[in-house]
């Protein structure tokens, strides 16, 4: 799966950056979920969450990462 290479990839300290829809709980569309986002949370800390909209409509979300796992140095 592609989060659970996130954190061997990315650079110790290294930031990663994500725009994402957010899907609800009862919703099929595409997008994240707060269970996908707390699985990534698990692999990487997450350091800022600004929520929105995407053309006042979807809710989305820019999330910002950062790596500190030191033992892969």
């Amino acid at each position: 799966k592609y989060i659970d290479n996130l954190r061997r990839l990315l650079a110790p300290h290294g930031t990663f950056l994500l725009y994402a829809f957010i899907r609800s709980t009862d919703s099929e569309k595409s997008g994240l979920s707060e269970y996908d986002l707390a699985i990534l949370s698990d692999q990487l800390t997450l350091i800022s969450r600004q929520d929105g909209f995407d053309h006042g409509k979807r809710s989305s979300s820019w999330l910002r990462f950062i790596n500190d796992d030191l033992e892969n140095l």
